[in-house]
């Protein structure tokens, strides 16, 4: 019974396809325009755009749950008065502001239009490199997150992170600022590649595994630049310094991008022309954007870097002073003793 079932519902597909194949045979002209958009959609596997939307979901449910986590967390912080109400309404403000720019960045239309131009893989770079982390990283996302652990358990952590285990040690290597400057370069340089580009770009998941890696590096590169004295010995010069190399660096690619002759991205050569750009015309446009726009913001950062580099300077000098004075005052009483 289920062979003829089968058999039964085969017919009943194929009768449609011979109908069709027929109708070809007798017009070939309709099959000369089949042939043609065939080929034009053999070019991009029939998978993809499901496997887009599927990764989309994915994006959208994850921003979601952190965007739980972190509320959640902010809600216990508020609730036991740790934190002033005007500064945890700033991080609230912050943090929510770069979810929404990644969400932006990550999800379409924005994240279609970086297959269409090259441009707008540029713009969304610079989205995930400078205007994402820092957002992110003032809205202190650890704090809530411990906030949001049963105390027993946050207690448990901070014993656990004190008593500097490998996990902390890696990062300690993580976030020094050369090694974050080194990834930070590494990662541009080989992901914009013509041929690892190319891959990123035919699939979904290379493209979403190529955002968050550098996603990961960028808030790593932030988090050393707003706590450059979070380790023993303070590090803001070696912070500005590996920030301007960083930045240099990542300029001197888009100047790379605008001279270069021939375009490197040879995918985007069709695709281009349907918005009235060439292929290096629309390469030059990412090279303006990724050697210009991104320097005003490096500008500030790195007078925020020099400007705590002074204070910390001066914060060392007062506490020298009142050692100092405190041997002094020490030293005479101890002397004044002895002469009684």
């Amino acid at each position: 019974m289920l062979t003829q079932w089968g058999t039964s519902l085969t017919m009943q597909l194929a009768a449609p396809l011979l109908t069709g194949l027929h109708t070809l045979a007798a017009r070939p002209e309709v099959a000369a325009t089949l042939a043609a958009r065939l080929a034009t959609a053999s070019t991009t596997p029939s998978s993809t755009p499901l496997t887009r939307d599927r990764l989309d979901a994915l994006t959208l449910a994850c921003l979601a749950l952190v965007a739980a986590l972190y509320t959640y967390g902010t809600v216990c912080l508020w609730r036991r008065g740790g934190v002033p109400g005007g500064a945890l309404f700033g991080r609230v403000l912050t943090f929510a502001g770069g979810l929404a720019v990644l969400a932006i960045a990550l999800l379409p239309p924005v994240d279609r239009l970086t297959t269409q131009l090259f441009a707008m893989q540029i713009g969304q770079y610079l989205l995930l490199t400078t205007a994402i982390p820092p957002l992110l990283i003032l809205g202190s996302p650890g704090a809530a997150l411990i906030a949001a652990l049963p105390a027993a358990r946050a207690a448990a952590l901070r014993v656990w992170w004190a008593e500097r285990p490998p996990a902390r040690r890696i990062w300690e290597f993580a976030t020094q600022p050369p090694v974050v400057a080194a990834l930070d370069i590494a990662l541009l340089l080989a992901w914009y590649q013509p041929r690892p580009f190319a891959a990123a770009l035919a699939s979904g998941a290379l493209h979403l595994g190529e955002q968050l890696s550098i996603l990961l590096a960028a808030i790593l590169f932030w988090w050393t630049v707003r706590h450059p004295d979070a380790r023993p010995t303070p590090a803001h010069g070696r912070v500005l310094i590996s920030f301007v190399a960083a930045s240099l660096a990542s300029a001197a690619f888009g100047l790379a991008l605008f001279l270069a002759r021939t375009p490197w991205y040879g995918v985007y050569g069709d695709r281009a022309a349907a918005w009235s750009l060439t292929a290096l015309g629309d390469q030059q446009v990412g090279g303006i954007m990724l050697g210009v726009a991104p320097e005003l913001i490096d500008l500030i950062a790195a007078l925020f870097l020099i400007w705590g580099w002074i204070q910390a300077q001066e914060r060392r000098a007062t506490a020298t002073a009142r050692a100092e004075r405190l041997a002094r005052r020490a030293a005479r009483t101890t002397t004044g003793r002895d002469e009684e």
